[in-house]
């Protein structure tokens, strides 16, 4: 479940002993790496009299490198260990969020603008003109595209009503297999972005402190380096400080994507749930894209520095013009962010020039500041506008929640800071109600309090408490079956009384509360038989809905699969008849034939999926 996230797993208490967190012990060596090497590039003349210069850049470079890549190494292989990236080509979790076809989309634009921009570069300035009959045709091209996107619901319709429709499936199932792989290798890039280098820099570290550390030290020796280094190898710290400030822009957007998710769906099951919500990036997000104002005009002054050592024609500098000086490419870069306020061109529009004591002339120098407009554009204003909209969206939840009263549960950045103001020391130490602020909160969902009851933090878990008592949840059987499956001196007989409650209430069951119960019970042996009745509770709920479901595949595979067979096997039976029109509970059963721990279990799977062909739904 989303909100069980922040509980410690049932086995981890069972197995809890120490244990050596490998990737922070290279995200640890990777900032002091970073540090030693940003150092020694700094104070390269003092060492002169001890090594050579030569010996000093192949130092750096080789400290550089494994400053980089051996935390990328380690979280890539944690991150394969943990289920958050596969193991080999084809492998679960398969990472498909990103479509072939807006994929060919964006590269399609991409080569667009990479012939636009060759042709600009390569005419004379008589030849350089957007003549009135390209004009038409653009308008009526950019009609016909927003038409086709308007009327794309409609193209199925037509090809049925035609008769058009197999041939049409037949030429997308051909089409389809190039293009999902191209989507495929992106989304796959993208995993890697966010699970391996992204958290090489320390953004999946709870601790604010530490995340910061590392990151800034990365950062900074990526700035530091480019400006100390000499021509072309200065290009590898700035290229990979844009990889950081792209990958954990990545992290971002990833962790926004399930905040909606989590609120369009409070009851989401984990796998859904890419990231988490361990950490809020956005702030670290906005830091590395204003470390662009930096690693840019390093990177344009290294490209002239490269481009006069080589004889070769860039940027055109005026007289009293020092290549050396960072300055005059922040200021140079300043005057082209300027006129590059995204997308409204007002420079062009009024023949405003920038004066910087920097021109580009040349073709290549063209292309560079082409490349920062883009960069501009695309990736500021992205930035930018994703941080003003989270927080709009999160003064509009509040609004809805404690005004309008529309909601029930906050954002999950959103709510541990609520919860924890409701409470207060009292005059004896203890937690209690803090007045009317506590008095004058919203009710709240009762799934979600029943989770917090048993938080890592006791003042979220004491808020939770008296939430529940003020709202009368406790009198559910449902509620009071999941807190007390979280007591640890809960007994077997306990468990049973409250089944037996649940049971004789009649037929409407909280699957979610008998799953959460059903979870808390995983690391007691003596509730095997208890969890086993809670499984069949849960089969045997009338409305076989979607939670149903996915409470039975949890009960039968995966992190919170149950370690009891007969319970696996209630879960198996019960789930049977969706085999042949549901892919997920066809797959759970297919990976129950191939890895479930009873040879009987593993049989009966096998001749379920052989007895039910797959159907379309």
């Amino acid at each position: 479940m989303v909100s069980l996230a922040s509980e410690i797993d049932p086995r981890d208490r069972q197995n809890s002993q120490f244990t050596v967190d490998w990737t922070l012990v290279a995200c640890a060596f990777s900032a002091f790496a970073f540090v030693a090497v940003t150092a020694a590039a700094i104070y390269s003349e003092r060492l002169d009299p001890y090594i050579n210069s030569r010996t000093q850049l192949i130092l750096q470079y080789v400290t550089f490198a494994m400053a980089a890549l051996s935390p990328v190494m380690m979280c890539w292989r944690r991150a394969i260990a943990d289920g958050q990236l596969p193991a080999k080509n084809g492998a679960e979790p398969k990472y498909e969020h990103v479509s072939g076809w807006s994929a060919i989309l964006l590269l399609s634009v991409m080569a667009l603008i990479a012939w636009l921009v060759w042709w600009a570069a390569g005419s004379d300035d008589a030849n350089r003109r957007i003549h009135a009959e390209w004009g038409t045709w653009i308008v009526i091209g950019l009609t016909i595209a927003f038409v086709s996107v308007a009327a794309a619901p409609l193209f199925p319709r037509a090809a049925r009503l035609l008769g058009l429709e197999k041939g049409l499936t037949r030429v997308s199932s051909v089409l389809n297999a190039p293009i999902e792989f191209v989507g495929g290798m992106l989304s796959a890039l993208d995993g890697i972005l966010v699970f391996a280098v992204s958290n090489s820099v320390g953004t999946n570290r709870d601790n604010f402190f530490l995340r910061y550390v590392i990151l800034l030290a990365a950062i900074s020796a990526c700035a530091a380096l480019g400006y100390y280094w000499p021509a072309p190898w200065a290009f590898v710290p700035i290229v990979w400080g844009f990889v950081i400030a792209f990958s954990v822009s990545r992290r971002w957007a990833w962790i926004e994507g399930d905040r909606e998710l989590a609120m369009l769906n409070p009851t989401l099951s984990q796998q859904h749930i890419r990231v988490g919500f361990a950490q809020n990036l956005r702030d670290e997000a906005l830091i590395v894209f204003l470390s662009m104002f930096l690693l840019v005009p390093l990177a344009l002054r290294q490209g002239q520095l490269w481009a006069e050592a080589n004889e070769v024609a860039l940027f055109t500098l005026s007289k009293d013009a020092d290549v050396h000086s960072l300055a005059m490419w922040i200021s140079f870069y300043g005057t082209e962010l300027a006129k590059a306020v995204p997308f409204v061109d007002w420079a062009e529009v009024y023949h405003v020039e920038g004066e910087a004591p920097v021109e580009a002339v040349e073709p290549f120098a063209l292309h560079a500041v082409f490349a920062t407009r883009v960069l501009i554009d695309l990736v500021f204003l992205a930035a930018l506008l994703q941080a003003i909209t989270s927080a709009s969206r999160d003064a509009q939840q509040r609004d809805l929640f404690y005004r309008k009263r529309a909601i029930k549960r906050l954002d999950p950045f959103v709510e541990p800071e609520a919860l924890r103001g409701l409470v207060r020391r009292g005059p004896t130490g203890d937690w209690e109600r803090n007045g009317e602020k506590f008095d004058d909160f919203p009710h709240y969902d009762a799934n979600r309090l029943v989770e917090l009851s048993v938080s890592a933090d006791t003042r979220i878990c004491r808020a939770a408490d008296f939430l529940l008592e003020r709202d009368g949840v406790g009198n559910d059987p449902h509620h009071r079956l999941s807190g007390s499956a979280a007591d640890k001196e809960t007994k077997p007989d306990d468990v049973r009384e409250i089944l037996n409650e649940i049971e004789n209430g009649g037929v409407a069951r909280n699957i979610y509360q008998l799953a959460l119960a059903r979870r808390r019970l995983l690391a007691k042996r003596s509730m095997a038989e208890v969890r086993a009745r809670i499984v069949k509770m849960i089969a045997l709920d009338q409305q076989h809905s979607i939670e149903r479901t996915e409470r039975l595949i949890e009960a039968m595979v995966g992190e919170y699969r149950e370690s009891y067979a007969n319970a696996r096997r209630i879960a198996l039976d019960a789930l049977e008849p969706e085999t042949g029109r549901n892919l997920r509970v066809r797959t759970a059963i297919r990976q129950a034939a191939a890895h479930d721990g009873a040879q009987a279990i593993r049989k009966r799977a096998a001749e379920i999926l052989a007895q039910n062909p797959e159907t379309p739904d």
